[in-house]
Formats: structure tokens, C-alpha cells, sequence
């Protein structure tokens, strides 16, 4: 049975297309995208976008539904259901379907070269091996490396000041190191696995039972660090636009606030 879950791309005359490949939530983001390599090539662009997201409708256009997990849902509950799928296991479907590799094909007929983009760069994601196609961002294998909290924190603590944080090598020596902390750490332990952001994949956990409750993969490595208690987080999502200017909202406060999109200039030097 073809993975492909629901289709609505219609292809127009004299318009290049770029694929997003990713999940629905970020769908938006293609919008500044798709302006931009407008203005870069001028010739119109639009995009289509291939997600893991399962739902009744969808009012979106050229949206392709991909989910390897979605027959096996339907058959369970009878009836389509919203299965979230790690993002590896995604993208190598993606990377594999006869289906996306038809349509490639079919655009790569009408148009020189193909853009990918994704909200995060994935080893698992090789459509890019097919000629005339290139990815928009950073080589997945950097970008592994570099998203890494691990990593972050090892190469980080000797330049500026990391909290104080500790690596577990699997299940039973998080929660062994982490029964050593409760009296230290008495704001609580931020545990999270070595890839986590947006809350996915981390906890705080104030006592050894968050932990037990929340994570069962044995053999993962974690990273759990002293939580200091604060206000708001200093994340922010930035779009470039052009080379001058960008746009900046999803300032993440702790407490799930979100701000406007503000649009800020590279003229200004506060910027630079």
C-alpha cells in the first residue's frame, strides 16, 4: 500500500517549484521562501510540501501526506488517526518513496534545478544524490554534529558559562547520577536526550519518578544539567529574506507566550 496518505499538488505553467519536506507546523515559513527565490531569479516560484501530519482535512495547497506508520494506525483504530513519527524514519521514507522520486522527475522536466528544503537537516534525507538537486542549508552531516547538545556543551564550557551539566550513558547511570543531585540541584534536573528542542524530548524532573515516567530507551545517551528557575527562554527563529533584512518571531518565553514577527534591518547597527 503507497505511504502517501493524501495529495493535492496541481503543477502550474511557467512556475519552478521547490519542495519542503518537514513537518506541518512549519509550513508558513515557505512562504517567505518562495518570495525571496522569486526576487533571486526572477521568475515566479511556489512551493509543495511533502509532511508527516495526519489529519480529517487539510486546507493547505500542494500539500503531499507521507507517514509510514499511518496503514498500520488505520487498521489498529479504523479510522485515519495522527501518528507523530521521529524525523529520521520520515525522511528516509521520504528519501525512498517511488512516488516523491516520480514527481522530482517530473519537475526536474520543466526546470532546470530542483530546490529541498527542510526545517532541519537530516542524514537520512539523500534525494539531493539525484541530479539537479540541491538542499537549501546546512550539510545534514554538520548539522547533526552541530545540533548535538553534547556537543554544544563540551565545546562550549571553556569560551562561556554553561550551567552545570553531566552525560549519561544510558537509562540506569541517568538515573544513578541523577539520585546523587536531588540535594544539590534543588530546583530540579532538565533531562534531555542528546537531540531535543521545543520541549520534545526533555523534562524537568524534580524526583526519580518524572525520569522513569518519561523515558524508557535504554541504551540513549542523555544530558542532564542544574535548572535554574527563570522567565522567559532566549530562543529565536530567524527568516532571511534578503541580505537586508530579516524576520525574527517565536522568541520562546518558558511560559509558551509568543511574540509578534518583528522585521529588523541589517542598516541598524544594533543588528550587525
Amino acid at each position: 500500500m503507497s505511504e502517501i496518505c493524501f495529495s493535492n499538488y496541481q503543477l502550474q505553467n511557467n512556475v519552478h517549484y521547490f519542495l519542503y519536506i518537514g513537518e506541518l507546523k512549519n509550513y508558513g515559513l515557505n512562504i517567505f521562501l518562495r518570495e525571496a527565490l522569486s526576487h533571486i531569479h526572477n521568475r515566479q516560484f511556489d512551493f509543495i510540501s511533502i509532511v508527516p501530519d495526519v489529519f480529517e482535512q487539510y486546507n493547505y495547497d500542494n500539500l503531499i501526506v507521507l507517514n509510514p506508520l499511518s496503514e498500520e494506525y488505520c487498521t489498529r483504530y479504523g479510522r485515519n488517526v495522527s501518528c507523530r513519527i521521529p524525523a529520521s524514519t520520515f525522511f528516509a521514507s521520504v528519501s525512498e518513496s517511488r512516488q516523491v522520486k516520480d514527481l522530482i522527475h517530473k519537475l526536474l522536466l520543466r526546470q532546470n534545478n530542483l530546490y529541498i528544503y527542510m526545517y532541519e537537516s537530516m542524514p537520512e534525507m539523500t534525494l539531493d544524490s539525484i541530479p539537479g538537486v540541491s538542499i537549501l542549508g546546512p550539510e545534514s552531516k554538520i548539522a547533526r554534529k552541530l545540533n548535538s547538545k553534547i556537543y554544544q556543551y563540551i565545546n562550549l564550557k571553556d569560551y562561556v558559562n554553561v550551567v552545570d551539566f553531566c552525560i549519561c550513558n544510558g537509562l540506569e547511570d541517568l538515573k544513578t547520577k541523577a539520585d546523587k543531585l536531588w540535594h544539590e540541584w534543588k530546583n530540579g534536573i532538565f533531562v534531555s536526550l542528546e537531540y531535543s528542542a521545543a520541549g520534545t524530548n526533555s523534562i524537568i524532573a524534580h524526583n526519580l519518578h518524572d525520569i522513569v515516567d518519561r523515558f524508557h530507551e535504554q541504551n540513549e545517551t542523555y544530558i542532564i544539567s542544574r535548572n535554574i528557575p527563570h522567565n522567559y527562554d532566549p530562543t529565536v527563529l530567524a527568516v532571511v529574506a534578503s541580505e537586508n533584512d530579516i524576520y525574527c518571531g517565536n522568541c520562546g518565553p518558558a511560559h509558551r507566550k509568543r511574540y509578534p514577527v518583528y522585521r529588523l534591518y541589517f542598516s541598524d547597527p544594533a543588528y550587525r
